[in-house]
């Protein structure tokens, strides 16, 4: 999705007269990924239909029941003492609809980066749901992908785990890895306001697109902001290259 489709739908959380919510990393990992799909002139009917979906319909004040986990490991998640999941009814229910995966591919996926992550940021607590209503680090599908997230008050970071035999286009950079292979970086400093941050990471490994995305982000509602990206670019790159996250090659 185009840069300025991306902040002119932020830009519309933030100003519409509704209760606030927190805009966590999984859905702009999945905006920014489609934005280099634009540049690459890939970018589906399918995914505009989606767009214009969130774009005019913001969540409403019903509660939305927290899907469950499915793999054990998600019992280790240390989560805020006291939080509530704080969560209003998906926008992207309709468009993009979540539905379990398997067993062993969400113990795979959601062990590994509960015990990756803890070993990144063994100070993090979590908020109890992600704003889609997912428990932290439970692997989910959404349409085309997999989709693990997690939230802290100071910020979210997603995964995306895309089959795929087509290399991506490229990032707004590129860090060759002492293997030869070759991870995207996208960076988005400001996009909902000063002081916002949101960096990305795409690893394409031939048969698998692995997509990781952390930002600064407390609520949209209104606007306010960590220090910094709970995850760096470096910790996110240790994240993609994981052989646990290549689930198809």
């Amino acid at each position: 999705m185009d840069d300025l489709l991306v902040r002119e739908k932020l830009r519309t959380y933030v100003v519409e007269d509704e209760p606030p919510m927190t805009l966590t990393s999984a859905d702009l990992l999945k905006q920014g990924s489609r934005r280099r799909m634009f540049r690459f002139g890939a970018f589906s009917a399918v995914a505009l239909v989606a767009a214009t979906f969130v774009w005019f319909s913001l969540p409403s004040n019903e509660p939305q029941t927290v899907l469950s986990g499915e793999a054990p490991c998600l019992a280790r998640v240390p989560l805020v003492t006291g939080a509530t999941p704080d969560i209003t009814v998906d926008p992207l229910a309709a468009s993009s609809p979540l539905s379990a995966v398997d067993s062993t591919t969400a113990t795979r996926v959601s062990c590994y980066l509960v015990d990756a992550v803890a070993a990144l940021t063994p100070d993090a607590r979590y908020l109890p749901a992600t704003w889609r209503a997912v428990a932290p680090f439970q692997t989910v599908s959404a349409s085309d992908h997999l989709l693990a997230s997690a939230r802290t008050p100071g910020g979210s970071f997603s995964v995306m785990i895309t089959r795929s035999t087509v290399a991506p286009p490229s990032g707004d950079a590129t860090v060759t890895l002492p293997d030869g292979r070759q991870v995207a970086v996208d960076s988005y400093p400001d996009l909902l306001g000063p002081g916002s941050r949101w960096l990305e990471v795409t690893l394409w490994t031939g048969h698998t697109l692995i997509t990781a995305g952390a930002d600064n982000y407390r609520t949209v509602r209104p606007p306010t902001f960590g220090d910094e990206p709970i995850l760096t670019q470096a910790q996110l790159i240790q994240l993609v290259t994981a052989p646990a996250l290549a689930l198809y090659g």
